[in-house]
């Protein structure tokens, strides 16, 4: 395998990794999505901030989809 390809997966790889909280949070519909992004974004870099987004992200506060009242 190449040097290039390599360096372009641990890329790839960490660039997942350090999005993980916006995945999750848009995965499940949660209603800030938003602010999610931008909290991982802005403050992921730093471990409190990615933990933070992580732990927002798997909260319960979901949008309702579809269910009749």
């Amino acid at each position: 395998m190449s040097t290039f390809l390599l360096a372009l997966a641990f890329t790839l790889a960490g660039l997942f990794i350090y999005l993980l909280p916006a995945f999750v949070a848009w995965r499940r519909g949660h209603r800030q999505t938003a602010a999610i992004v931008v909290l991982n974004v802005l403050l992921g870099w730093t471990a409190i901030g990615w933990v933070l987004a992580l732990v927002w992200a798997c909260t319960a506060d979901l949008k309702v989809r579809g269910v009749a009242a």
